[in-house]
């Protein structure tokens, strides 16, 4: 989501794993909905898009709707991130 207009949908695969190509810098929302649980959502920011290193998000939902969002292995993502 962008705002309230929605810019992209994508089923899961078997496993739970999901992404998005071609989306543009700037800020979104991504919405987990599981059908037995309350919907998880997390602010995210895209710098640049274009670069194409591969960024992995965990979800973890939970029955309470206290769900976590969190940077899988930051220390490889902050490494890329840093100038050169």
């Amino acid at each position: 989501m962008q705002g309230e207009k929605e810019v992209a949908a994508q089923e899961t695969k078997e496993n739970g794993e999901f992404s998005f190509a071609r989306l543009k810098a700037g800020k979104y929302e991504i919405r987990v909905d599981v059908k037995t649980l309350p919907v998880a959502a997390a602010q995210v920011v895209l710098v640049r898009p274009e670069a194409k290193p591969r960024r992995e998000i965990a979800v973890n939902m939970s029955l309470n709707g206290c769900s976590t969002f969190f940077l899988v292995n930051p220390t490889k993502f902050e490494a890329r991130a840093k100038p050169k």
